[in-house]
């Protein structure tokens, strides 16, 4: 099993711990590797982050983190334009599903959720380019 994997893993089973705490959960691997597997993640749009004093805490993206992202909770249509995006994904139509991204990136939001957005939207550009799938929430 690749590093990248077992990190993210851990990470869904164990939601909110540190950096720090899961560069110790994996003690037979560099530091710098589980590093930038997490990085990695994170900038795919896989992970979110949020900021507390010491640090960064990181779970799992998804529609239940939305919440947190989102001043009135979860609208309607945010959650059919997520839906629309990553149906467009899976088809292999990025250039769509980034369309579909920059739409909600466009939307009364929060700035973490524009971020959010702004990531899986970059990700589906990446897909586009290389043809192989990089990013977002698969």
């Amino acid at each position: 099993m690749s590093i990248a994997k077992s990190v993210f893993e851990f990470i869904e089973k164990n939601p909110g711990k540190m950096l720090r705490d899961i560069i110790a959960a994996f003690p037979g691997s560099k530091p710098v590797t589980v590093k930038s597997a997490v990085h990695r993640m994170y900038y795919d749009g896989k992970l979110s982050s949020l900021e507390v004093p010491g640090g960064f805490i990181y779970c799992v993206s998804g529609a239940a983190d939305l919440e947190e992202y989102l001043p009135g909770g979860v609208s309607p249509e945010i959650l059919e334009l997520e839906v629309k995006a990553k149906k467009l994904e899976e088809k292999r139509y990025y250039r769509r599903a980034a369309t579909v991204w920059q739409q909600l990136c466009d939307s009364n939001c929060t700035a973490k959720a524009r971020e959010r957005y702004m990531r899986l939207k970059n990700a589906s550009l990446r897909s586009a380019r290389t043809g192989k799938i990089t990013g977002g929430e698969m």
